[in-house]
């Protein structure tokens, strides 16, 4: 079991009374990896999510392109509770990392018999998942704007 007050600066618990992140701090482990170690690899079964308490993560896709790195009180694995879908991207620590795991299942479950702050959780999901897909617009666009005439280059 997790204490609360590990949680609460957890964008996943925002807005959620102490209770109730209780009832979620319940039902999390804290385990602990070593550097190099893996939360998640892609195509792992979605059957966690994580919130990181000490330590960072780098989040990479399968042919090992960064796509950020996150620390403490972040939230990992949190598109697998929406979806269902396997993991898209490879989670690995960079150091120790100490993390409160807490099953999909499980939250889910929770989130169904408490609808009101089920809907809290999905609503802090959402929000930064439209922000990070906003980052991603915003580098497709830089990307596309770039010059795709080959020689462009060569010409220096």
């Amino acid at each position: 079991m997790v204490e609360t007050s590990a949680l609460k600066d957890a964008y996943l618990v925002t807005g959620l009374k102490e209770e109730e992140a209780a009832q979620i701090a319940a039902i999390a482990t804290v385990r602990t990896y070593r550097s190099g170690e893996a939360l998640t690899k892609t195509g792992d079964a979605a059957k966690e999510v994580f919130i990181i308490l000490s330590g960072n993560v780098k989040v990479t896709t399968d042919d090992g392109d960064l796509l950020g790195e996150v620390g403490a009180n972040s939230v990992v694995g949190e598109m697998g509770l929406v979806d269902s879908y396997p993991a898209n991207a490879n989670v690995t620590c960079v150091g120790a990392v100490c993390v409160a795991a807490i099953s999909t299942l499980e939250l889910r479950r929770l989130m169904g018999q408490n609808r009101d702050w089920g809907f809290v959780i999905l609503s802090n999901i959402s929000r930064v998942m439209a922000g990070r897909l906003r980052q991603t617009n915003a580098r497709i666009d830089e990307l596309t704007d770039l010059t795709t005439e080959p020689w462009q280059h060569s010409l220096g």
